[in-house]
């Protein structure tokens, strides 16, 4: 935002003019500047009100617009005098006085906003006429809040904001889907105690719920995670749940605020909050602050049975303890009580919310994931090179959570170049600092390492080794695909075998799914493409340096990685039955322009 008072655009005088031929909008105060949000007009809006004492027919706005208007952002906040009271489904909290304005944005943007494209929104933005179809959104919202329609039938679900005026900014993460959805309805209490672990840097506090406990510390769920949190022994500390069977809101959609507004909420659904409130803070007298997590049962979408529990957090003062009792009781249950209802949990005291998150695998995965048929299997990896160390990754990070590494060789210095590990890992067996990698990348990866040579690996090695679904080798050695036939696997195995040619111009990929490797159908596809390699190279090997006689491989590491990522389209087509072909070749081609794509060719 400008420092100075900029001068007004054309776009911006036409928006403003525009306004005043609108026949449910009246300009109220012209272009004003605004050093925080830009430039702002006020505006009243008139509707056909379904309901006058919920929506009026008349409401006065405050809208800000982007000093390089139509571009940039437009904002609509309810005025102080005249606007809209009350917080409403998609707008933000609605009870804060901000200047002149209230502080409930309402939310009028497609939901295609947030991919910062233009093209994709139906948002007319750089159109002249973009104030106005902006007013005629909140034309529509306002009409649908007066009608109760806000949240229709059909709709995704969408959790209130959770504001608070002491945030700050703790988030607790939690596992649910509809398995445990089904545990907790099955539940004979509605509280006890959790235990959180800490994740994240320390300058963003965050927590993942590991387990729950009943009111007698008897462990009730096992949160599904991956090793990193299952196994950290950072920061861990107890919490307190209690388990709602309603959406704890305001009509028409607003979150208390206060202690007293949350008992107006439990008494309307025929509850008593501080019932248990009493029974969980008996498991945490101890002087230290605590989190509250308050279970919620939504559904995905609006009309819909719940499926699943929202974990919405809240921080707690260290509630009485020691010689913190009320005057006149003893220091027992029902001193410590009276001193916290009347001073931690009063009416006039404030709910400090924090923010819940759901770290679901469905949920973390939603942006982009593999199919189940490929990311559900246990894979393993051998060779945790450039393409190993590529492909475990991306697998990782779209769902496949359950790799097994295995590479004997450690990490060196002229790796770095083309491989996912750092400095910090020189010397470090690649298997094992790849595991380690993974499992810091992602809460639900699991995966393990084997540091030794397939196939010498040890007894207990070769147990883990023998749990694969699938086996993928990325070493680009033919002993190994030797090997690969040659070893005593104790069940059938989908084997394949990713390789790169020389300079990384082509990427091998071989299926065998009757569970043993063959390597000489392997040989007599492949041969034919790695003698067009060397045809294709001038014989000039390159060498790591001074001193070294053997030569390096060479590959750049963007080209490691389009082909890489390339071969698991293949991997996934092949085993969702969508290929039927074992063999392929992914080549990239080079024309006068340079490059211009990949083809797929089949065996010669």
């Amino acid at each position: 935002m400008s420092a100075t008072r900029p001068v007004p655009t054309d776009g911006l005088r036409y928006g403003r003019r525009l306004v005043e031929s609108l026949g449910q909008a009246e300009l109220l105060r012209d272009l004003e500047w605004d050093e925080r949000l830009g430039w702002r007009i006020t505006v009243a809006i008139t509707i056909d009100s379904g309901n006058e004492e919920l929506v009026p027919a008349k409401t006065n706005w405050s809208i800000y617009l982007d000093e390089q208007h139509p571009y940039g952002t437009i904002d609509f906040y309810p005025a102080v005098e005249g606007g809209l009271a009350g917080t409403f489904a998609h707008q933000n909290y609605n009870g804060l006085v901000i200047g002149d304005r209230l502080s409930g944005n309402i939310c009028i943007k497609a939901p295609q906003f947030v991919f910062r494209r233009d093209a994709y929104d139906a948002d007319p933005i750089g159109h002249k006429n973009r104030l106005a179809w902006y007013i005629e959104k909140a034309v529509e919202w306002l009409t649908a809040a007066s009608q109760g329609k806000l949240l229709d039938e059909g709709d995704y679900f969408e959790l209130p904001v959770f504001y608070s005026p002491k945030m700050t900014d703790h988030t607790i993460a939690t596992n649910e889907n509809a398995d445990s959805f089904a545990l907790w309805q099955s539940a004979t209490q509605n509280y006890g105690s959790a235990e959180l672990v800490a994740v994240g840097p320390n300058s963003a506090p965050t927590f993942a719920v590991r387990r729950f406990f009943d009111a007698k510390s008897n462990a009730i769920m096992e949160c599904d995670w991956g090793v990193e949190i299952c196994h950290s022994k950072r920061t861990i500390q107890p919490a307190i749940w209690t388990l709602a069977d309603f959406l704890p809101v305001l009509e028409p959609y607003q979150v208390p605020t206060t202690w007293k507004e949350m008992r107006r909420v439990f008494l309307a659904h025929g509850d008593n909050i501080d019932t248990r409130l009493r029974d969980c803070f008996r498991l945490i007298r101890d002087g230290y602050q605590r989190f509250l997590l308050v279970g919620i049962p939504v559904s995905k979408r609006i009309g819909e049975a719940p499926s699943m529990i929202h974990w919405q957090p809240l921080a707690l003062p260290p509630v009485s303890f020691g010689i913190n009792f009320a005057k006149g009781f003893r220091p027992n249950d029902e001193g410590y009580w009276r001193r916290d209802r009347r001073e931690l949990v009063g009416n006039g005291e404030t709910i400090n919310w924090q923010t819940g998150k759901s770290w679901g695998k469905d949920d973390l995965t939603i942006r982009g994931r593999l199919e189940n048929k490929l990311s559900d299997k246990r894979i393993a990896i051998i060779g945790a090179g450039a393409v190993g160390s590529v492909l475990s990754e991306l697998m990782c990070r779209a769902g496949a959570h359950k790799l097994t590494i295995v590479d004997y060789d450690d990490l060196e210095q002229g790796n770095l170049c083309r491989h996912l590990l750092d400095i910090s890992d020189l010397g470090q067996n690649k298997a094992v600092a790849m595991a380690t990698r993974l499992n810091k990348g992602h809460p639900h990866s699991a995966c393990t390492a084997i540091d030794a040579r397939f196939p010498k690996q040890t007894q207990q090695q070769n147990l883990k080794l023998q749990e694969a679904d699938l086996v993928i080798d990325c070493t680009g050695d033919d002993q190994v695909t030797r090997d690969l036939a040659s070893f005593a696997w104790t069940d059938e195995k989908q084997i394949v075998s990713l390789s790169l040619g020389y300079a990384a111009k082509r990427l091998y990929f071989y299926a065998n799914p009757s569970g043993k490797f063959d390597p000489k159908d392997f040989a007599s596809k492949v041969t034919p493409f790695l003698e067009q390699d060397a045809s294709e190279h001038d014989g000039q090997l390159l060498h790591q340096g001074i001193g070294c006689w053997h030569s390096a491989f060479p590959a750049r590491i963007d080209d490691v990685w389009m082909l890489t990522s390339a071969g698991i389209k293949l991997l996934e087509a092949w085993c969702t039955g969508l290929s039927e072909g074992n063999f392929a070749v992914l080549e990239q081609v080079i024309d006068e322009g340079g490059f211009s794509g990949i083809i797929r060719r089949g065996a010669a």
